[in-house]
C-alpha cells in the first residue's frame, strides 16, 4: 500500500516537473498566454498604437501620444528608455482617470505626481496619465499588450463606469457555464495550454473559428448615446447584464496577469458613484405592468413629486409607498422614495433605497453595486493591493454627516469626482503604496506639507479652467439626456467663461431650457450670442431660426433655417417641416407646398407631413391634390381627427353631402372638440355647400 502511494506521489512529482519545465521553456521562448492576447468575449477590428516614437530636437529618444488618439487621451510625453532610478507609473481607466470634466491637471494622476516626490524622495517618480475617455476595462486590458513594453513599475487601474457604453454581441462563449470559464481562464494563464490550444485550432481550421465566432470592436470607442437615441436606445436585459458583469471580472484579471506576466505590480481602485444627487438615467416599467398599473404609478409618483415640493415629506412617501407595490423596478420611484427618507433622517432606508435606484437605471452609466466587490474579490484571488475609494468616501461623509451616502460634494456630476476627490483618492493610493513598500515617505512626509501642496496646486487652476470644465460637464450631461441639469451647469459655465469657443453648445442647452419654460425672446438673446461665436452653426441657426419662429420674426427666422440646411451635415427634416410651417403662417402657400413637398420626399411615412402638405394644397387652390394627401395621411394614420375633417370639407364643397357626413361624423368619432368637423357637419346637414374655414396657425 505505502509503495503503491509512494509510485503515485513520485509519478505526480514527474508529471508536475515535465510540465514545470515545458511551461519555463516555453517562457524563455517568448510564447505569449491566452489571457495576454485573447478575450473571449470580444475581437476588435482593429488597432494602433496609443504612444508613437519620436525624436526631440535635442536628440532624446520619446515616446509621444499617437495623433489619432488625442480625442480621447491627455497628451503625455516620457523618455523611450526609463532613466536609472526612474519609478515609471502608468495611471489606466475611462474619464475620471483622464481628469473630466477638466483634464489631467486637475486628475488623481496630477496629484500623485505633486504629492509622491513630497512623500518619497529617494526615488524619481514618473506619472504617465492612459486614462481615455469612454474607456471600458475590455480596452484597457487591450491597451495593456502595449504598455508594459515601455518598462512600467507600477499600474494603478480605476474602471467601472463605462461598461455599458458600448454595444456588445456576446455569442456563442457568452452561454459557456461558468465552471467551464473559469476552468478555461485560469489554463490560458498557462502557456503550455496556450500551445495546445492554438495547435488544436490550426487542425480544426475554420469550423472551429465559427464555433468561436466573437463580436469585433472597432479601434475607437462608439457608444449607445453617441450613435442613437440617447438613454432611449437602452432596454432592461438581465442576461446581458449578467454577462457584462463576468466580461468586467475576467478584464480585470486579465489586467493584473497581464501585469505580473510582466513583472510589474498593480493597484486595483473601486469606482464609487454619485447616488444623492444623480437621478437614474432611465426608468422602465417592469416586464409585463398592466396600463392600469402604468398610469396608477404615473398618477401616485405625479402626487409624490407635488407634495414633496410642498415639504409634506410622510404624504409624499406614502404615495411613493403605494406605487412601489405596483412596481418595485421603477428607477425614479426608487430615487424619489430615497430622497425622501434621507429628509426624513431615515438614513439607513435611504442608502437602501438610493442603491436600489443605482441598480434598476436602466441606462447605466454609473458603476453597479457589485462591481466594487467583484474589485475586491479580484484582489484577494490574484493577491493585489485594492484602494477601497468607495469605502473610503462613505466612511468620510459619515464623520461630517448622519449618514454615508456619496452626492454632489465628492461628484461633480453622476462619477466625475471634485477637484478635492481627486486628491483624496491619490493621497489613498499613496497611503496602499506605502503599506506595500513602493513608498518610503520621509519625515517631512505630514498634513502641513500635503496641505502646502493642496493650496499651491489649486491656486494654479484659475476661472477659465473651471469655465472650460463646467462646459465639458454640460456637454456630458446633455449627451447622458440629462438636459435640466446640463442646462444649469451651462449657464455657471457661461458666466466663467462666455466667449470661449466651448461656450456654443452652453449657449444652445441654456437657450432650449428657456424655450421650454416659455422665454423666447431670453432664449433668442443667448442663440445671437452662440451665432457670435460661430456664425454659420447648424444648430445654432436651427434653433434661432425656430424661435424667431415663435415671435413671429419670419424674415430672419427663413434666413436661419436656411443657413442651418446649408452648412449641416444632411437634410433634417424639421427645418423642412419648420420653412413649410413659416411660409403657411404668412399665407404663401405654394412656397409651403414646395418646402412640404421637400420633407415628404425625405420622409414619406410621416403621417403629419402628409396633412400639412395637404393643407397647403388646398390653400393654394389645389383641392384634387389636396385630397389625395388627406387619404394618404389616413392610410398612415387611421385615427387623424383633422385629415378626416379636412376631406370632409372638400367633398361637401363638391356637393358630396353624404359622403362628407360620413367624413364628418368619423372626425367626431375620433374627437368631439374638433371644430371643422362640428361646423362642417352642422353645415352639411343644412345642406350648406361652404362650412366655416378656420384660420389654421
Amino acid at each position: 500500500m505505502k509503495k503503491n502511494l509512494l509510485n503515485i506521489v513520485t509519478g505526480l512529482l514527474i508529471t508536475f516537473g515535465i510540465l514545470g519545465l515545458t511551461e519555463l521553456g516555453l517562457y524563455i521562448a517568448g510564447i505569449k498566454t491566452i489571457q495576454q492576447t485573447e478575450d473571449p468575449f470580444v475581437g476588435y477590428a482593429s488597432s494602433s498604437p496609443l504612444y508613437v516614437p519620436h525624436t526631440a530636437p535635442d536628440g532624446n529618444k520619446l515616446m509621444v501620444m499617437a495623433p489619432g488618439k488625442r480625442s480621447w487621451f491627455n497628451k503625455q510625453v516620457f523618455l523611450r528608455s526609463k532613466p536609472e532610478g526612474c519609478l515609471r507609473i502608468f495611471t489606466l481607466g475611462g474619464s475620471t482617470t483622464y481628469g473630466r470634466p477638466y483634464n489631467d491637471s486637475t486628475s488623481f494622476s496630477r496629484w500623485l505626481r505633486e504629492y509622491l516626490p513630497a512623500a518619497d524622495s529617494s526615488k524619481h517618480w514618473e506619472v504617465v496619465n492612459a486614462g481615455g475617455i469612454s474607456y471600458a476595462s475590455y480596452r484597457i486590458a487591450e491597451l495593456m499588450k502595449e504598455l508594459v513594453q515601455y518598462q512600467p513599475d507600477l499600474f494603478i487601474v480605476y474602471t467601472g463606469h463605462n461598461e455599458f457604453l458600448e454595444e456588445r454581441t456576446y455569442r456563442k462563449v457568452a452561454s459557456i457555464p461558468d465552471l467551464v470559464r473559469e476552468t478555461s481562464s485560469l489554463l490560458g494563464k498557462t502557456r503550455l495550454y496556450t500551445t495546445m490550444q492554438r495547435g488544436y485550432q490550426k487542425i480544426k481550421g475554420d469550423r472551429k473559428k465559427k464555433l468561436r465566432k466573437k463580436y469585433h470592436m472597432t479601434g475607437e470607442v462608439k457608444t449607445l448615446l453617441d450613435n442613437s437615441f440617447g438613454p432611449a436606445s437602452y432596454h432592461r436585459d438581465d442576461s446581458l447584464r449578467t454577462k457584462v458583469l463576468q466580461h468586467y471580472r475576467y478584464s480585470l484579471q486579465r489586467i493584473v496577469q497581464t501585469a505580473k506576466n510582466a513583472g510589474v505590480k498593480v493597484i486595483l481602485c473601486t469606482t464609487p458613484a454619485n447616488i444623492k444627487d444623480c437621478s437614474p438615467f432611465k426608468s422602465q416599467y417592469t416586464k409585463g405592468l398592466s396600463q392600469n398599473s402604468r398610469n396608477r404609478l404615473t398618477l401616485l409618483l405625479k402626487e409624490g413629486k407635488t407634495l414633496e415640493q410642498q415639504g409634506l415629506l410622510n404624504e409624499a412617501l406614502e404615495r411613493y409607498n403605494q406605487a412601489i407595490k405596483l412596481d418595485t423596478q421603477y428607477a425614479e420611484l426608487l430615487y424619489r422614495t430615497g430622497k425622501v427618507l434621507l429628509k426624513l433622517e431615515r438614513f439607513q432606508e435611504a442608502s437602501v433605497m438610493l442603491n436600489r435606484a443605482l441598480n434598476e437605471d436602466i441606462c447605466p452609466l454609473r458603476a453597479l453595486p457589485e462591481m466594487s466587490s467583484i474589485v475586491l474579490e479580484t484582489g484577494k484571488q490574484m493577491q493585489i493591493p485594492v484602494v477601497d475609494f468607495k469605502a473610503f468616501l462613505e466612511e468620510k461623509i459619515s464623520r461630517n454627516h448622519k449618514h454615508a451616502i456619496p452626492g454632489s460634494d465628492e461628484f461633480l456630476d453622476h462619477v466625475h469626482p471634485t477637484i478635492e476627490s481627486n486628491r483624496l483618492l491619490a493621497l489613498e493610493i499613496i497611503r496602499k503604496m506605502v503599506t506595500k513598500g513602493i513608498v518610503t515617505s520621509g519625515p517631512q512626509w505630514g498634513e502641513a506639507l500635503i496641505q502646502q501642496i493642496k493650496t499651491q496646486v489649486e491656486a494654479g487652476i484659475d476661472s477659465s479652467s473651471h469655465g472650460l470644465a463646467l462646459h465639458n460637464l454640460a456637454k456630458v450631461l446633455n449627451w447622458a439626456g440629462k438636459y435640466e441639469d446640463a442646462a444649469h451647469i451651462a449657464e455657471r459655465a457661461i458666466g466663467l467663461l462666455p466667449s470661449h469657443l466651448q461656450a456654443l453648445t452652453s449657449y444652445q442647452y441654456v437657450g432650449t431650457a428657456k424655450e421650454r419654460s416659455g422665454k423666447t425672446e431670453e432664449a433668442i438673446v443667448l442663440y445671437r450670442r452662440a451665432l457670435a461665436l460661430d456664425s454659420n452653426n447648424p444648430e445654432t441657426n436651427r434653433l434661432l431660426g425656430k424661435s424667431l419662429a415663435w415671435s413671429r420674426q419670419y424674415a430672419e427666422a427663413e434666413r436661419r433655417l436656411q443657413t442651418s440646411l446649408k452648412y449641416g451635415q444632411e437634410e433634417d427634416i424639421e427645418i423642412l417641416w419648420d420653412l413649410g410651417m413659416i411660409q403657411l403662417q404668412q399665407q404663401n402657400f405654394l412656397k409651403a407646398v414646395a418646402w412640404f413637398e421637400r420633407a415628404v420626399n425625405k420622409e414619406p411615412g410621416n403621417p403629419r407631413i402628409h396633412f400639412y402638405l395637404a393643407e397647403a394644397l388646398y390653400l393654394a387652390g389645389r383641392s384634387t391634390e389636396a385630397s389625395g394627401e388627406y387619404l394618404r395621411t389616413m392610410q398612415l394614420n387611421p385615427k387623424d381627427a383633422e385629415a378626416h375633417a379636412a376631406l370632409g370639407q372638400i367633398l361637401l364643397e363638391r356637393g358630396q353631402r353624404s359622403e362628407a357626413i360620413k367624413y364628418f361624423s368619423r372626425a367626431l368619432q375620433l374627437n368631439p372638440q374638433i371644430q371643422r368637423a362640428r361646423q362642417g357637419l352642422a353645415a352639411a346637414l343644412a345642406n350648406q355647400n361652404k362650412p366655416f374655414l378656420e384660420k389654421r396657425n
